[in-house]
């Protein structure tokens, strides 16, 4: 379980009154407690401090920490599933089609949020760099690429949806 879901249950609130006591939106409670954004709003650190007594440094500490073993798991995952895969073959794959070759790999739904949410992406620059609107591979993504063993002109041959006119 995320810290953040337990800190909350611990403290007796539910997403939407952390969120209400936080000034954010539920959702953004949501995609805390599955890991999905790089940190935690102070805001948040506050309110669940207040309500655990565990400081707010702490919470971000292992907040971090659960996120990079998440993301090591997923690396680990894919490597093993990639393996299997002739790389030539695949960095000739748009970034759409590699997703769902992943997903054929793995078994795993390799939907754009849950792409990212598995390799701690920004789904803004998935999502822009998939409909063509960047031609450079943004660095978060490829470091990923770079983590799953492709070498960088291998990554970068991993071009945006060819399908965008």
């Amino acid at each position: 379980m995320n810290i953040i879901t337990e800190l909350r249950a611990s403290a007796g609130l539910s997403q939407q009154e952390l969120a209400a006591l936080a000034d954010i939106t539920r959702r953004y409670i949501i995609s805390l407690e599955k890991g999905i954004p790089n940190s935690v709003p102070i805001r948040v650190l506050e309110v669940l401090s207040e309500g655990t007594g565990v400081t707010p440094d702490s919470i971000r500490k292992e907040y971090s920490k659960s996120k990079e073993m998440k993301i090591e798991h997923y690396i680990d995952l894919v490597n093993d599933a990639l393996q299997l895969s002739d790389r030539n073959d695949i960095i000739k794959m748009d970034m759409t089609d590699f997703r769902y070759h992943l997903e054929d790999l793995t078994s795993l739904s390799m939907t754009q949020i849950k792409f990212c949410e598995y390799f701690g992406i920004n789904p803004a620059a998935l999502s822009i760099y998939e409909r063509g609107a960047c031609r450079t591979m943004p660095k978060e993504i490829l470091e990923v690429f770079i983590k799953l063993g492709f070498s960088l002109e291998q990554a970068g041959s991993i071009n945006v949806n060819t399908c965008v006119q």
